[in-house]
This record gives structure tokens, sequence and C-alpha cells, in this order.
């Protein structure tokens, strides 16, 4: 598949060159003035509420490009600008409970272990995209609520996803608009 090729070598290459590492302490000025991280391992743990900077703002521009990334917790946090990864490896990734008017979007992503949206969703503005991505762990989206859109297409889930799922445990997915789902791979109604 592609994607994989293509991650497998960006991850390679990003192994070999220190330079384009990027310490945590930098990403609140990357967050703060809007500046997308582009081209960069990251091998410490981005935990939002650890950056002590700006972890009660919300006005934070999240966005990644070509990049790996060890660990990544944006849980419990309003974001009033659109959250976005393109072409990144992340080895794990927590969103519980986070609110993004303006959207989420991940696209190109492997994502090596775990991909938690527990409780997430509230997507009012703009569309909550997942596209050709390969997700290798647990994709969690227990009592999620999607106001806007939601297009999650030609994905990989490994071990599946519960996007469709839960309906026994009162914690099924809310969509409130359009969803589209299609071209995955992998169980999409898993009851966990």
């Amino acid at each position: 598949m592609p994607i994989y090729f293509s991650s497998i070598f960006m991850f390679n290459k990003f192994k070999r060159n220190k330079a384009d590492t990027l310490n945590v302490s930098k990403l609140p000025n990357y967050f703060e003035k809007g500046i997308p991280i582009i081209s960069k391992t990251i091998t410490e743990d981005i935990n939002l509420h650890k950056l002590s900077k700006i972890a009660n703002k919300t006005n934070l521009h999240i966005s990644f490009e070509n990049c790996f990334i060890q660990n990544i917790d944006i849980s419990f946090h309003t974001f009033e600008n659109r959250i976005k990864f393109k072409n990144c490896i992340i080895k794990d990734f927590m969103a519980m409970s986070i609110f993004y008017p303006q959207g989420f979007e991940m696209i190109n992503c492997i994502i090596l272990e775990n991909f938690d949206l527990t409780c997430g969703g509230h997507n009012k503005l703009n569309s909550f995209v997942l596209e050709n991505c390969v997700f290798n762990g647990k994709v969690d989206f227990i009592d999620c609520w999607f106001m806007g859109k939601v297009i999650i297409r030609k994905n990989i889930f490994t071990n599946g996803t519960n996007i469709l799922g839960n309906s026994k445990f009162g914690t099924k997915v809310q969509f409130e608009d359009e969803y589209i789902l299609e071209n995955n791979l992998g169980a999409i109604n898993l009851e966990h």
C-alpha cells in the first residue's frame, strides 16, 4: 500500500537526520503563532497540559506535516482552529474529550499504537476527516458527538474501531450531519 511505504521511508529519513529533531519546549511558539510543524521528529511526549505556557489557551494552531511524533496527548481541551495531521507517523494519539468546532483532519498518517478520541467530536462548523491512514492499535470513538460532516475513508483499521459500534453500552457515536464511511479495511462496528 503506497501510504505504508512512503511513511516507512519518511520514518527512516528522520531517524538518520538529528537536525530535524524539534524539542517539545519549542512547540508553544509554533502553536501560538500558527506556524505548521513540517518535517520534524519529536521524540519526547507531547502533552498539552504539561506545556504550562499554553495549557489553557484555546486559540492554538495544531498542524503537523511530514512528522514523526512519539506520543501526543491533547485531551480535555478546546481548540478554536482546525486540527491537522498530514503524512505523519505517530506512536500513540490521545485526544479524549476535546472540542474542535473548526474540525479535525488526519490524512496519510500511520498510528503505530492507539488512537483515542473518546467523548470527542463537536466539529460544529467544519468536517472531521480520517483519510488514507493506517491504525495499528485500538481506535476508540466511545461516546463521540459529531455535529458536522464526518468523512472516514480509505483507512486500514488493523484491530477495528467502534465508530459504528457500542450500541449495547449506551455510548454509541452520535452523528448530527452527513457521515461518509467508505473503502475502509477492518471492522468498524466493534462493541468496546
